[in-house]
């Protein structure tokens, strides 16, 4: 068996994580006035807190196996 793993940090600016964020699904099922209210508030602390951009770290990871 093979497997692999791979990290990697993506920075996003203030309006591409909070693009990012409307397409994933919780974010999508709240009703307009929420989603409205929590993107203000994101959009705040991310200008505030964090100058403008937000660093993420995801972890990609497979397994190749023969039958």
């Amino acid at each position: 068996m093979i497997s692999e793993k791979i990290a990697c940090k993506v920075t996003y600016n203030t309006d591409d994580y909070l693009m990012l964020l409307s397409s994933l699904s919780p974010y999508i099922a709240l009703d307009k006035q929420s989603q409205d209210a929590l993107y203000e508030k994101l959009r705040g602390r991310i200008e505030e807190e964090f100058g403008g951009s937000i660093i993420c770290s995801y972890l990609s990871a497979f397994q190749i196996a023969r039958k």
